[in-house]
């Protein structure tokens, strides 16, 4: 499964659309900030909505967190193998 890139470049924290500076590795990285919102905000969106327990909860967060980064950060297969994982995980829970 390959990465949908988003067309939209701009940060989500300081508005500026290309050549962002404000990239913080540990509150604002942009492999999860490329996209509109904050990828940590869907997850919580998503699961909060879909009121399920707390394992679960767990696994689909990472699932949709490694399928997100995919392509920003590292090697983009990886991302995918370690989503597959925590799907595996949920579905052997």
């Amino acid at each position: 499964m390959q990465s949908i890139r988003p067309v939209i470049t701009k940060c989500a924290h300081c508005e500026t659309i290309d050549g962002c500076v404000c990239d913080d590795v540990v509150n604002h990285p942009t492999h999860y900030t490329a996209y509109p919102m904050e990828v940590i905000d869907m997850i919580k969106i998503l699961l909060t909505a879909m009121k399920i327990d707390s394992f679960e909860a767990y696994c689909i967060g990472n699932e949709i967190k490694y399928r997100m980064r995919a392509g920003f950060k590292g090697d983009a297969q990886e991302d995918i193998n370690k989503a597959m994982k925590y799907k595996e995980f949920r579905e052997k829970a």
